[in-house]
């Protein structure tokens, strides 16, 4: 129950982020709501179930579920560097990975 309310709230505060992070460059907005999207499929199974539709979404899902052990900040981490990595294969050129 704790981790779905803390999750949750996560998922808002990464939201609210990434798209500050839209209108201001400074911030990586799209970085930002990666890491919600996948901190909301911990949450929705409509989130899951929409986000292993899609290729690289799927792989970074199953990456991050993968991931349980690891410690909050390691995690955080993670979603930083799965989310660089989904925007690396939508990138032209990127696709048959």
């Amino acid at each position: 129950m704790l981790k779905s309310i803390l999750l949750s709230a996560a998922t808002f505060v990464l939201l609210v982020l990434g798209l500050i992070g839209l209108l201001i460059p400074v911030l990586p907005g799209v970085l930002l709501l990666i890491a919600a999207a996948l901190c909301a499929s911990a949450v929705s199974p409509a989130v899951r179930d929409r986000l292993h539709r899609h290729p690289t979404m799927r792989r970074a899902h199953r990456r991050w579920h993968a991931s349980e052990g690891l410690k909050l900040l390691d995690r955080a981490k993670l979603a930083f560097w799965l989310g660089a990595d989904a925007m690396a294969d939508a990138m032209p050129g990127r696709r048959g990975r």
